[in-house]
């Protein structure tokens, strides 16, 4: 690589592998308590970035979890577009369902708003959401999370585990911080080919 300014735009590795079992383990045990009691959940999973945290914490939960896909995208880089794009076509009906909303991170909230506000409009039975990375200090939209995997206070882009720059990084096993410097904008570069 080379180039130690360059290098210092990426952080070291947040969570690894075995600290994101770990959350997910704990996330799975809170979520099968709360549904112990009912016989169905449908689960809707925004693609592409919580494909890989779903896929996880299903294995962790019963059968009567059933996943439901559907496809938002709210950014190019590092920065939120003004319009969100919905794909609900997988979405038959959830009238008098119980739904899970699944993403993978509570930033803005503004894709987590306008997804509720279209699965309130389908009138489920009821309707949870549950998040692996909640960050705190970025919320424009207030939206109650019900089931939240790490809560995190970086201003900073986090890469990795389904999380993405521009469609990279998502198969890393693990997740790292992106520092908001003047640096930046060549993350790009790094991630391409980066082992870290």
């Amino acid at each position: 690589m080379g180039d130690k300014k360059i290098e210092h735009a990426i952080n070291k590795i947040c969570f690894n592998a075995h600290q994101i079992d770990n959350i997910i383990s704990n996330l799975a045990k809170k979520i099968d308590e709360y549904y112990q009691d009912y016989t169905e959940i449908i689960c809707i999973i925004v693609l592409k970035g919580a494909k890989k945290f779903s896929e996880d914490l299903l294995e962790k939960l019963p059968d009567k979890f059933k996943p439901v896909f559907i496809e938002a995208k709210s950014y190019i880089g590092k920065k939120t577009q003004k319009n969100v794009q919905i794909d609900l076509l997988n979405i038959k009906s959830l009238l008098d369902k119980n739904v899970l909303l699944i993403d993978d991170i509570y930033d803005t909230g503004k894709t987590l708003s306008l997804i509720l506000r279209v699965l309130q409009t389908l009138r489920s039975k009821s309707l949870k959401t549950c998040v692996l990375l909640n960050r705190i200090n970025s919320h424009e939209k207030n939206i109650k999370i019900d089931f939240v995997g790490e809560n995190i206070f970086h201003k900073d882009f986090f890469v990795g585990y389904g999380l993405d720059y521009n469609g990279k990084g998502r198969e890393w096993p693990y997740i790292v911080r992106v520092h908001e410097d003047k640096h930046a904008k060549k993350i790009k570069k790094i991630i391409k080919g980066k082992k870290v």
